[in-house]
């Protein structure tokens, strides 16, 4: 989704267990495994939202030949890391 004044939210679909973990299918019939560990959460549009991680959503960038918005994505993620 995009807002021309706040950018860029992504957003996904999780199927999230009751212990707070969280799976994702993935881009070839796998599936990304979230430990509850790697969620918080976020106000948006008076909803909170589960979010993962810089760790998690880098491990979700892997398995695949990075496209260059997902360059960008880890160039960002590398960035909130190294904080």
């Amino acid at each position: 989704m995009y807002h021309p004044e706040l950018g860029y939210i992504d957003i996904h679909p999780l199927i999230i267990s009751e212990d707070g973990s969280a799976k994702q299918a993935g881009l070839n019939d796998d599936w990304y495994d979230f430990r509850a560990e790697w969620f918080s959460s976020a106000l948006f549009e008076e909803r909170i939202v589960p979010c993962i991680s810089a760790e998690a959503q880098k491990l979700f960038h892997s398995g695949y030949e990075l496209r260059e918005v997902d360059k960008i994505d880890m160039k960002n993620l590398d960035s909130l890391i190294s904080e």
